[in-house]
């Protein structure tokens, strides 16, 4: 947990108790103001720097963009949470600065990390995702993901509106998915249809910039998600939890070619060319 200043931030603070860590949120009280905007990737930092066990979500908490988004303190941020395995949420309420798009550092972080920003209104909202947060804490994988500015959606126009289209995959393993839409415009029209194209209205949760659906159980083949243009620009994110998935994950490392030292590198990137190069797969037990 960790709160942000305008000066600075911290300190963080580590719990293993989660009523030790919902007293303390709850007991957090805001003061002063005017200090839009804050440091809230330096914040995000501090709370990795606490260690954060593997595959752990991170959520992040604000009303205001960051001042502190520069290209270094990104990279660093992406490096760590690739690394470790884990996806960047973020829940906004606001931001004082309406230039341009003061919430682009929030966006790539959380589309490289398989996360999501929501941009909610009240604490009405952030209550009804809770049980979404929970089923995300439980663990799920990222099925896929996209905007309306990629192309892995396609357009259609119909008599009364043009929108977005994209097709979700879901095989006969996964036991559930959670679709997450966030949208630029407020009050957006989006709507899920399952393989019979029957619209999928229970387990749906509307906001105000977008909606967010639980779905158990849910009917192997290809889903579709259709989001108004008015919507304006938007993300979503699809992912999936089943008790049969196999999680594991990948690393490059180099094997050097002089003779000094054969022990393989770990390596971020490979480069075409450059070295021989194994890709190693980690499996859990």
């Amino acid at each position: 947990m960790f709160y942000c200043t305008f000066k600075e931030t911290g300190p963080a603070t580590y719990y293993t108790d989660g009523k030790q860590f919902q007293d303390a949120i709850n007991a957090l009280q805001a003061s002063g103001g005017g200090d839009c905007p804050e440091l809230a990737i330096n914040g995000i930092l501090n709370g990795m720097a606490e260690g954060p066990k593997l595959g752990s979500p991170l959520y992040v908490l604000t009303d205001a963009s960051a001042k502190d988004a520069t290209t270094d303190n990104i990279r660093e941020v992406l490096s760590f949470a690739n690394s470790q395995g884990i996806t960047i949420n973020f829940l906004t309420t606001g931001s004082c600065n309406d230039d341009g798009s003061p919430y682009a550092p929030f966006e790539k972080i959380a589309s490289e990390t398989c996360g999501q920003i929501l941009q909610l209104s009240s604490s009405r909202e952030l209550r009804e995702l809770s049980s979404i947060t929970g089923v995300t804490l439980g663990g799920t994988t990222c099925l896929s993901t996209g905007n309306s500015g990629s192309s892995n959606g396609k357009k259609k126009r119909s008599l009364r509106e043009s929108s977005f289209s994209y097709s979700i995959p879901v095989d006969d393993s996964t036991e559930k998915i959670i679709v997450s839409v966030s949208t630029e415009n407020e009050n957006p029209s989006i709507n899920l249809t399952d393989p019979t194209g029957a619209s999928v209205g229970s387990g749906k949760v509307s906001l105000f910039k977008g909606a967010i659906y639980e779905i158990n159980n849910p009917r192997p083949g290809n889903w579709e998600l259709i989001v108004s243009s008015r919507a304006g620009k938007h993300n979503y994110l699809v992912k999936g939890s089943s008790e049969t998935n196999v999680d594991f994950d990948y690393f490059f490392v180099m094997i050097p070619t002089r003779r000094i030292s054969r022990k393989p590198i770990p390596i971020s990137y490979p480069l075409l060319g450059e070295y021989n190069y194994l890709l190693r797969i980690t499996v859990p037990s």
